[in-house]
């Protein structure tokens, strides 16, 4: 045996293991170890990155993975900005990094941690906060001038008898005169339903304004409801959406919206209508009509502004989110609560694919910078 078969024979089973260990990646069948690469966080990078799973972009992103030998400095890095070898793969995605242009600026710390935004169009919006001082913690939602942001002085404190119902609202969306709030505690969900003029005139949730409550306990991460309407021949009708925040398995919902009003939880019969995998950390939904619905979430926990339409209908019958367009905010690092489009608006730009992208307010949950901002996006 001469030293250069030898080598021959090392260099043949090294190629040979090289692709064995390619393959399993590209096939997500990860080995718990190859070489430095850290399967889990590869894994957790992929279902969570900014370039959503169609099969292009799986492989285009395990390619990256192997050619940097899957460090976990690099998967940080391609989860948040893609590497010069990754390019082609963001424009695949319909991914943009655009940086966020200010139009209007307000502080109103009487919200406490500012949560989300409900438009009502051409009338008012509704923003919705967790506040709390040394002796006091509850939900609040506040309403504001259509046109000029100004509060109008009219607001509802989430309590009944003093005391204290909702304290972290999440999602609020309307149904005629029914309101539909989520309440996120503890990772747990509960969505109420809530009658919409009695809880203005009384301004608490006191004297009958709580029509009914549901446990969300077919959530993994709390609740974030928003009432969609699909016109699909076989997932057509009323449904009420959710996600979850975080990222262990996250995913989207849709309950049957009459079996919901008399349920005790959503993993009762005939409530849960349809569901499919997401990236995480959403922190609302927003349904832009037909079947495209908006996830508002952060990149990683609590930090960076995400946003990712998604076809609902597509994404239900795959079972995964069915990514139209993706878009994170270049220059904001703190963490988005939530978003939503002024619903007259014309698309922001002609010379733009951010199809859905209109003029809208975003809240953020900041009590030393502001907290509810109008703007739009901006691409250099």
């Amino acid at each position: 045996n001469s030293p250069r078969s030898i080598i021959s024979v090392a260099m043949f089973w090294a190629l040979l293991l090289g692709c064995f260990f390619a393959r399993s990646i590209l096939s997500l069948q990860v080995p718990p170890s190859v070489g430095n690469c850290d399967s889990t966080a590869f894994l957790s990078c992929w279902e969570n990155s900014l370039f959503q799973p169609s099969s292009d972009v799986v492989a285009e992103n395990a390619r990256c993975a192997v050619k940097t030998m899957c460090t976990k400095e690099f998967l940080h890095q391609a989860c948040q900005s893609p590497s010069s070898s990754c390019t082609s793969l963001a424009s695949a995605a319909n991914h943009y990094r655009p940086t966020f242009k200010p139009m209007q600026q307000i502080s109103d710390l009487a919200l406490g941690k500012a949560q989300g935004v409900t438009i009502l169009p051409s009338t008012a919006v509704y923003i919705y906060g967790d506040y709390q001082n040394a002796t006091f913690h509850c939900g609040i939602i506040r309403e504001y001038n259509y046109t000029t942001l100004e509060w109008t002085g009219r607001q509802v404190w989430l309590q009944a008898d003093n005391k204290p119902i909702i304290t972290h609202p999440t999602g609020l969306t309307l149904v005629r005169n029914t309101a539909i709030l989520g309440n996120t505690v503890n990772q747990h969900g509960t969505i109420y339903f809530l009658n919409w003029t009695k809880m203005w005139e009384i301004g608490t949730l006191g004297d009958g304004v709580i029509l009914h409550n549901v446990s969300d306990t077919a959530a993994q991460n709390g609740c974030r409801p928003q009432v969609i309407t699909l016109a699909d021949q076989k997932l057509g009708g009323d449904y009420i959406v959710t996600a979850d925040f975080g990222d262990v398995q996250a995913g989207v919902r849709l309950y049957n919206i009459t079996n919901l009003q008399t349920a005790t939880t959503t993993s009762d019969p005939n409530v849960l209508a349809g569901s499919f995998r997401s990236s995480g950390f959403s922190q609302n939904v927003v349904w832009l009509g037909g079947n495209s619905l908006v996830l508002v979430q952060n990149v990683v926990a609590g930090q960076q502004w995400r946003l990712v339409e998604v076809d609902v209908v597509k994404s239900v019958t795959a079972g995964t989110a069915h990514v139209l367009q993706e878009i994170v905010f270049a220059d904001k690092q703190n963490e988005l609560e939530g978003w939503n489009p002024f619903p007259t608006e014309v698309d922001w730009a002609a010379n733009t694919k951010l199809s859905f992208w209109k003029r809208g307010i975003f809240i953020t949950s900041s009590l030393t910078t502001p907290n509810i901002m109008v703007g739009e996006p901006e691409i250099a």
